[in-house]
Order: structure tokens, then C-alpha cells, then sequence
């Protein structure tokens, strides 16, 4: 109803004294767009923001590397079919890592995030594209962020004298090609694409992913 109450509400959202103060989040995205020095525009750190508080009220275990090693066996295995995806959040949060799905802002481009609440992770989704492969993909890139604790170092802090962009790009280059191999070895992969282009039938792609237990559409995507 006016300024004063807007601010109020800016402040309480974003957890600051002031407006003049930058929120302090510890966060990785894979996100297509950036500001021009490579950072999250204003809108992504209002969608991690987001996530941040509604993740405060999610249960989830202790988080430990014997947990997470444990819980990537389990999530690998619901990657058969689309169905299985709902028990995605119940694995996550044995791994000690809250879950949360947020819709995307408008022309934020961001498909996911990891978000540290203190030394707690929380693995975002914004289901930007309704296709199994990206769910998978952009879910396991994110945990390739809890795994190598991305974005739990603030960015001034960690990149001190580097440009942020190439930095930043070398992260999520990293993050791509785990979550990439996480889902179907390389080697495997590879191996498949040399012994059947240019031609990839719907029979042989279909035997493909029941040989290594995973959905046809991921190996597509």
C-alpha cells in the first residue's frame, strides 16, 4: 500500500538491514543468461532467494560424502522411468540435500541451482523444459555442485584477481561433464554413437538404454 511497507517486505524477502545491502547467498546455477561480468542478474538472485526460504521448511537428513555416494547409486537407478522421478525428493533428503521446485522467472533462463544454507545444500529445479533428459541432466549437474561444494565459497572470495566469466564457465563445464557421465559413461556412450551413426533407429536406441537400465530420451538428449 506504500513505499515503506514495500521496502519492509524487500528486506524481510531478501534478509537484509537495508536495502543498500547485498543479500550474502552461496550459490552455483545453470543458467543460460548472465550480467555482463558473468554473475547472476538481479532476477536470478531473487529466484535462489526464493529458494532459499522455502527450502528452510524442508526435512532432510545429515549431509555426509558416505551419504551422497549412497544416494547417487539410488537416484541413477530411478532414471528408468518417468514415474520414478517421485521419489527423487525422499533419495535427496536421505543425502542430507533439501529439494525444492521453483518456477522460473520471466527471462531469468534458469534451469537449476545449488544453494548453501550455511553447510547445508539445497538442490533447485525450475522445470524450465518438460523433458525427462533435461530434468535428469540439469538434477545431476546440480549435485555435481553439492559434491564439489561450488558457490559455498562467496564468488569475490574465491575468484580474487580472475576474471569471473571464464571461472565461472570452467565450473559449470565441469558440472555438465559429470552430470553427463553420471547418467551414461562416455566411453559407453561413444562407443554406441560410433557403432550405429549416422542412423539411430528407435529399435536400436531402445535397446541401448534397456541394456543400461536408463530412459530412451535421456540417451537422446
Amino acid at each position: 500500500n506504500n513505499p515503506e511497507d514495500l521496502e519492509a517486505e524487500l528486506k524481510n524477502f531478501f534478509g537484509v538491514a537495508a536495502l543498500d545491502k547485498e543479500p550474502r547467498l552461496q550459490a552455483a546455477a545453470r543458467a543460460s543468461l548472465r550480467d555482463p561480468e558473468g554473475d547472476f542478474t538481479v532476477a536470478q538472485w531473487a529466484w535462489c532467494q526464493r529458494v532459499l526460504n522455502i527450502a528452510k521448511s524442508v526435512p532432510a537428513g545429515r549431509y555426509t560424502a558416505k551419504a551422497y555416494h549412497d544416494g547417487m547409486y539410488e537416484l541413477r537407478r530411478l532414471a528408468v522411468e518417468p514415474e520414478e522421478i517421485r521419489h527423487v525428493p525422499t533419495v535427496l533428503a536421505s543425502m542430507g540435500i533439501r529439494f525444492v521446485v521453483v518456477e522460473h522467472l520471466l527471462k531469468t533462463k534458469i534451469d537449476g541451482a545449488t544453494i548453501w544454507d550455511k553447510e547445508r545444500p539445497v538442490v533447485a529445479l525450475s522445470l524450465r523444459y518438460g523433458r525427462i533428459d533435461y530434468f535428469w541432466h540439469t538434477l545431476m549437474h546440480e549435485l555435481s555442485h553439492v559434491k564439489n561444494k561450488d558457490g559455498q565459497i562467496s564468488i569475490d572470495e574465491s575468484l580474487v584477481g580472475e576474471s569471473r566469466l571464464p571461472a565461472r564457465s570452467a565450473v559449470e563445464k565441469r558440472a555438465d561433464a559429470e552430470a553427463a557421465e553420471s547418467l551414461i559413461p562416455a566411453v559407453i556412450l561413444n562407443d554406441f554413437i560410433l557403432r550405429v551413426r549416422p542412423y539411430f533407429k528407435k529399435t536400436r536406441i531402445n535397446q541401448f538404454a534397456n541394456l543400461h537400465s536408463i530412459h530412451p530420451g535421456i540417451v537422446v538428449g
